[in-house]
């Protein structure tokens, strides 16, 4: 077991002239629109809560505008927005994980089966696996950050199933066969895991997972 494997958090989107994550994803800018309430990105954080027309255009027209002033200082329109996210996305996790459920992405365990079955992997081990806990922030400057943590990811790169034929030259390709690769493999796995998340989430935002589908034929008998 690899305690604890957490895939490298990308930067979706950012409003600086370079990003941390090289080229943006064709649809960042769907999931930018629907964390902001379905509202245009524009050069600072929106404030997606029920408030006035007023109040909203002034939050977005002036990010750095204080808003809130307390014993320890003061807060902007923008820094409320990002507190306000993190909050929201903590209880979001917090309940899930309160009411028994052992996963708060979209679909990890499609990955996890697909590559266990292709390194010989322990198909059992998908249930414990696929635990997974996935963290999405607005950050102050606009970027958007996604990362997902998998607590209980059982993976071997010898012995077992790891030395059947075909199972072995897949491990060989991702240079993973042998004793001491185990991490190696546990973050192919990880950030396959996290683009699989992205992939899907993009796509249900943007209105293009079922149009997906259709189009592939995989909805027709």
């Amino acid at each position: 077991m690899v305690p604890g494997i957490k895939a490298s958090g990308l930067l979706l989107a950012s409003n600086k002239s370079s990003s941390r994550s090289g080229r943006l994803l064709p649809q960042a800018a769907a999931l930018r629109r629907a964390h902001s309430g379905g509202q245009q990105w524009r050069s600072g954080p929106l404030v997606p809560v029920a408030t006035s027309r007023s109040e909203r255009e002034t939050a977005a027209a002036s990010p750095g505008k204080a808003v809130v002033v307390h014993a320890g200082g003061m807060l902007t329109y923008g820094e409320l927005d990002v507190l306000t996210d993190r909050m929201a996305a903590g209880l979001y996790a917090t309940g899930g994980m309160m009411a028994g459920v052992n996963n708060n992405g979209n679909h990890s365990a499609n990955a996890i089966t697909a590559l266990f079955a292709a390194t010989g992997q322990d198909i059992a081990n998908v249930a414990e696996s696929s635990a997974a806990l996935v963290h999405t922030e607005l950050l102050a400057d606009g970027s958007y950050y996604y990362s997902i943590t998998i607590p209980a990811l059982i993976v071997a790169t010898y012995g077992g199933g790891t030395g059947l034929p075909t199972q072995r030259e897949c491990l060989e390709l991702l240079g993973c066969y042998g004793a001491g690769k185990v991490c190696k493999l546990a973050e192919i796995i990880a950030a396959t895991i996290l683009c699989g998340e992205i992939s899907l989430g993009s796509a249900v935002v943007a209105d293009e997972w079922v149009a997906a589908h259709e189009r592939l034929g995989r909805n027709r008998p």
